[in-house]
């Protein structure tokens, strides 16, 4: 018998036993179960015992993805997408940006058995069984604890946009994540992230911060910043995105210049990743540069760095890496072996 086979055997016995156990139920405890979940899930009273199909689930993806969902509709909506692949996708296309396309309502028929009362008596009681699990999701997804929501400013001054006025931010203010932001004309300023990366961020500096699955990501999308993540947790990754380049960390000291011309990455500790339209991925390493466009040209490290407030401090890296290259070069060949 085929793995398939057993695995359609064992959810089959499961389910008849579930039918058997809901046969002696009182139907008024079955009713009132039905409508206490109703109510905690939002379900209207007027489509009675019917589970959120594909098309209800992605209506309540934007909220999903910007943590707004109350508990039990989160639970439910995370658990829909890791099951669907057309919801996944939708989720997926979604969180890029693209335009998340429903799956039509007669598509998919409900099985007859999720109709049933005693469903809903089954959904409550998974419901309150997950109750502790959840807690430990919502610092996996977007929305949960873990990514925060807030970037502090610690030296200098941000001017928030888009409002009908610009919003200044000085040191020790908090600035939303999605609010987008620019440095003033002759003023750097620093800022720390949610994960406790700080971003040293140089004059006319236009960027904004985003949270999504698997970490943080910074839109640059004019001028020069020195990034030093933090440590990732296992499976987060911190991204800062250009026009034309996306550079994924999990805890280094590098710098990222975006023109109109193109961006440019330098590497002062630790290893990124450079991925960029038409050209396989690139790993950068202490001492490495790398150019989106043959009209941005290479720059001595030491000045890429010549603006910031921790000047010595990059250029001590920098020592570093060039010490250890000098004495790698000393050492003797390895003897080939038989």
């Amino acid at each position: 018998m085929s793995e398939t086979m057993r695995n359609e055997e064992l959810v089959e016995r499961a389910a008849s036993a579930v039918r058997q156990e809901a046969e002696g139920l009182d139907p008024a405890r079955v009713e009132a179960a039905l409508q206490r979940v109703q109510e905690r899930l939002g379900v209207a009273p007027e489509v009675p015992g019917r589970v959120l199909g594909c098309a209800d689930v992605q209506r309540l993806f934007p909220a999903f993805l910007a943590g707004t969902l109350a508990p039990e509709r989160e639970l439910l909506v995370a658990d829909h997408a890791r099951s669907c692949l057309t919801c996944r996708r939708a989720l997926k296309a979604l969180e890029v940006g693209e335009a998340a396309v429903s799956e039509p309502a007669t598509a998919r028929q409900l099985p007859r058995w999720a109709s049933s009362p005693w469903t809903w008596a089954a959904a409550a009681t998974v419901v309150l069984l997950l109750g502790l699990q959840l807690l430990v999701l919502r610092q996996v997804w977007p929305g949960g604890a873990a990514g925060g929501a807030m970037l502090r400013v610690i030296s200098g001054t941000v001017v928030g946009l888009g409002g009908k006025q610009a919003q200044p931010f000085g040191a020790g203010a908090e600035v939303s994540y999605g609010q987008q932001v620019v440095t003033p004309r002759g003023q750097a300023a620093m800022v720390r992230l949610a994960d406790g990366s700080t971003v040293e961020l140089r004059e006319r500096t236009r960027f904004s911060v985003l949270r999504q699955r698997g970490g943080t990501r910074l839109e640059l999308e004019g001028g020069e910043v020195i990034v030093e993540a933090a440590k990732q947790a296992p499976g987060r990754h911190l991204w800062v995105a250009t026009s034309d380049c996306t550079v994924a960390v999990v805890g280094t000291v590098f710098a990222v210049d975006a023109g109109t011309r193109g961006s440019r990455v330098s590497v002062y500790e630790g290893t990124v990743h450079v991925a960029q339209a038409g050209r396989p991925e690139r790993v950068l390493r202490p001492g490495n540069q790398a150019t989106t466009s043959a009209r941005v040209r290479p720059v001595a490290l030491a000045d890429e760095v010549a603006w910031s407030s921790r000047r010595d401090q990059h250029l001590a890296l920098l020592a570093g890496v060039a010490l250890l290259q000098k004495a790698m070069a000393t050492l003797p060949p390895t003897p080939k072996r038989y």
